[in-house]
């Protein structure tokens, strides 16, 4: 009721929506705790989008609303496939806040985690059994990179 009658009260979005969650899976009941997981978590994360929806300043709200709609479909889903769409749903939340609108304009970082997410995921989601042992040997050879590039572009007169 307080984020319904004054939208500069936004924090009360959070809240709200977690108790209306809480209320859908307890509605759902134990025989349905994939889609009661989905409700709960699912509902915190709509909260946290009703916030920067509510004020463009607070766009950090974008993250834990991703993340929680993320996760809360994880539990919606088979065990096999998770992995992947796990990084592929936080991909996403990185890429909606590179793409959203702010008082400063578009965080363009954000398009760094959401690159690595996405490759990440469909390294899961192709099948690659430790996707871990070629992400430390490529961060290595990316920051080697960006150093060399950054000394070579000093030594231009």
């Amino acid at each position: 009721m307080v984020f319904a009658r004054d939208r500069r009260r936004w924090w009360a979005a959070i809240p709200g929506c977690t108790l209306l969650g809480l209320s859908l899976a307890a509605l759902l009941g134990s025989g349905a705790d994939a889609w009661s997981g989905l409700a709960f978590l699912g509902a915190i994360g709509v909260g946290f989008a009703r916030v920067y929806l509510a004020d463009r300043e607070q766009w950090w709200a974008l993250l834990p609303a991703g993340a929680l709609l993320t996760v809360g479909t994880l539990s919606a889903l088979p065990q096999r496939g998770r992995g992947g769409t796990l990084f592929l749903g936080l991909a996403a939340t990185f890429a909606v806040v590179a793409l959203a609108p702010t008082p400063r304009g578009r965080p363009g970082w954000a398009w760094v985690p959401s690159a690595g997410l996405a490759a990440l995921g469909v390294l899961v989601l192709a099948g690659v059994g430790n996707p871990g042992r070629f992400v430390g040997p490529a961060a290595l050879i990316v920051v080697g990179l960006v150093i060399l590039a950054g000394q070579l572009a000093r030594r231009r007169p």
